[in-house]
């Protein structure tokens, strides 16, 4: 295999090697071979200012999405809302051993006011 290989590279060499380049008629006049120049300097220009100005605009691109995702994180991390807390649990009631009522300091009054409207209401 290595042998068909080693064969077939030396074969496209030999080939390669073999080859001659065209050589130009030089048919063209001084002034049209200027005038030829001119023009493919030219067209070099401007596909060289066509290049610039595709890289810059998708620079330009590149460069407004960075500073608006900057932008809009900034604005997220501004607007944080912190989340909810969690519920407490249930509050632990101590136990107390002494369970004597509790008297009141003071006579209540209102309780004892006899209700005038019912007394008229049944006469």
């Amino acid at each position: 295999m290595s042998n068909k290989i080693f064969f077939l590279a030396l074969t496209l060499i030999g080939f390669t090697g073999c080859y001659k380049k065209p050589e130009p008629s030089g048919g063209l006049s001084p002034k049209a071979q200027q005038l030829y120049d001119e023009k493919i300097a030219a067209r070099k220009a401007d596909l060289m200012r066509e290049c610039i100005n595709r890289v810059v605009e998708d620079a330009q691109i590149k460069v407004d999405s960075i500073l608006w995702l900057r932008t809009y994180q900034e604005k997220l991390e501004f607007f944080h809302v912190p989340q909810r807390p969690d519920k407490p649990g249930m509050p632990v009631i101590p136990k107390i051993d002494d369970t004597t009522p509790v008297k009141p300091l003071w006579k209540d009054t209102l309780n004892q006011q006899q209700d005038t409207i019912s007394k008229l209401k049944k006469q």
